[in-house]
C-alpha cells in the first residue's frame, strides 16, 4: 500500500505541474497496481489519503489501523 501511495503522489505532482495539493484539493483519476498487482483506483470516491515518508511514521499508521480494525480505510473511503 505504501508503494502505491508513493507512486500516486509522484504522479499527482507530475499532473499538477508542481503545484502543491492541500486540504480539499481534487486529484485526477489515477489507476495503479498495488503490491499484489491488482488495480487500485484513486478517484472522486477517495476522501482521504494517508501518506508517510519514513518507517517510524509507517509504524504509527500500522498501529492505528490495527487498533481501529482492518477495514479502517474502506470505512472511511481512504487509501
Amino acid at each position: 500500500m505504501r508503494h502505491l501511495l508513493a507512486l500516486a503522489l509522484l504522479l499527482v505532482a507530475t499532473f499538477a505541474n508542481a503545484e502543491p495539493y492541500a486540504v480539499d484539493s481534487v486529484l485526477p483519476r489515477i489507476e495503479l497496481p498495488d503490491q499484489h498487482g491488482e488495480a487500485r483506483t484513486i478517484d472522486e470516491s477517495v476522501r482521504a489519503i494517508v501518506f508517510n515518508r519514513d518507517m517510524k511514521a509507517g509504524d504509527v499508521v500500522k498501529a492505528a489501523v490495527e487498533q481501529a480494525g482492518p477495514d479502517l480505510f474502506d470505512r472511511n473511503s481512504a487509501v
